[in-house]
């Protein structure tokens, strides 16, 4: 039987009032697909107290979707500007305590909205959760997901490094549509970045990652549904297989916000004397290691002159060798995470000429490129194993003429 959000916790004359959930669906000419996620929504055990739909514009059928739906839902209309814009009107009309942002295209499984909202009464050291989920293709039904669809199961990530997790990834593995986050979280860390119409929400769940504390709840709990339809606003627009080039240009835009506005005290080691202290002058080596993971996180995301700086500052720093922290960190600095968008032969050259007159460095930096020619030798990719070559040999000259400018070596 559906429970409403009245009776689902057994409340007493005196306790705090249950809490209530927001789901928001931003939506642009997908009706085809719209009725499905919010019929997915109205299906939940614990129904939310609200559902707000913004229609950015939409051409199609959109608006008589939403209104055959016998429910409340709250429908905004707006131009055509994009989904971070659709989301910031929908944020400020919200009266809820938490909030679900869910996608025109997918489904919510059944017990989503309750499974999320025990976790949190359970949990009361977590601020917000985030899930697992199914891919699913064809299928418009939430039983045939669970049947057919493919399980993406997330790391367990330890939530002190759940904010350097998110942003070593290459794309934001914690899709919104799978987290429901309190509405202080929004109300502390501010609305979407309208110049951003893509990977909006990498920026988001960053911004709210930096200060608040991740639940992991190891179940799937919705379903991301794979399919051919355009991308983006119509000003913007761009086909499926495109998808990841938009997201590297707008993830550029994203990162270069980090790196200007996060110390590089919150990139050491969580709960390390460093990030307690705020002050990096403090400990030489948890500053290394910061630098080191700066580095990682800026060449992932494209940043490469902002990962030279890093690097050249921590051989700057190093007086002494390796340690076995600093050695992985190196190895992964030069792995290479995607070799088919690899970086110019010039930065690898560059990190080479940094190397110092341990050897060691090189030895580390060469394992992460060795990692990566594997990977794509097993997967037959030759292609991008040539590229990885090409960045190995590019490296390695880089070492060995500064080796021989170098009359100290």
């Amino acid at each position: 039987m559906t429970e409403t959000r009245d009776d689902y916790f057994s409340a007493t004359p005196g306790e705090a009032a249950a809490p209530t959930v927001a789901v928001i669906i931003p939506t642009y000419n997908r009706a085809h697909l719209l009725g499905h996620a919010i019929d997915s929504i109205l299906a939940q055990t614990l129904l939310p107290h609200q559902i707000i739909v913004v229609d950015d514009g939409s051409t199609d059928d959109t608006a008589q979707v939403i209104a055959s739906r016998e429910a409340d839902i709250e429908y905004i209309w707006t131009e055509n500007r994009g989904k971070p814009h659709a989301l910031n009107l929908a944020l400020p009309k919200v009266k809820s305590h938490y909030v679900c942002i869910f996608d025109d295209d997918d489904l919510m499984l059944p017990e989503a909205l309750a499974t999320h909202v025990r976790y949190l009464s359970q949990n009361p050291d977590r601020d917000f959760t985030f899930s697992d989920h199914y891919m699913f293709s064809a299928s418009l039904d939430t039983q045939a997901v669970v049947d057919h669809g493919r399980a993406i199961s997330l790391p367990s990530v330890p939530t002190s490094q759940f904010f350097l997790w998110t942003m070593e990834q290459s794309f934001l593995p914690t899709h919104m549509q799978g987290m429901l986050i309190p509405m202080h979280c929004y109300e502390r860390v501010g609305l979407f970045d309208p110049t951003l119409l893509r990977c909006e929400d990498h920026d988001m769940v960053c911004r709210i990652a930096r200060y608040f504390r991740a639940g992991h709840i190891q179940q799937p709990l919705w379903g991301f549904r794979e399919h051919e339809g355009p991308r983006g606003p119509s000003f913007e627009s761009h086909s499926v297989d495109k998808r990841y080039d938009v997201f590297r240009k707008y993830k550029k835009h994203v990162f270069e916000k980090i790196y200007q506005d996060v110390a590089i005290e919150e990139y050491a080691l969580p709960d390390s004397t460093l990030k307690q202290s705020g002050k990096p002058s403090d400990d030489k080596t948890l500053l290394r290691q910061a630098l080191l993971t700066r580095a990682r996180i800026m060449s992932t995301h494209g940043l490469y002159e902002h990962a030279q700086t890093d690097f050249a500052a921590f051989m700057r720093l190093k007086d002494t060798g390796l340690t076995q922290e600093e050695r992985q960190l190196i190895s992964r600095l030069l792995l290479i995470d995607d070799a088919s968008n690899i970086a110019p032969t010039n930065y690898f050259r560059k990190l080479g000429n940094l190397i110092d007159r341990n050897h060691d460095s090189v030895r580390a930096g060469l394992k992460g490129l060795y990692w990566s020619l594997m990977r794509e030798l097993r997967l037959r990719r030759w292609g991008n194993a040539l590229r990885v070559t090409g960045a190995t040999q590019s490296f390695l000259r880089g070492a060995i003429l500064r080796d021989r400018s170098d009359p100290a070596r």
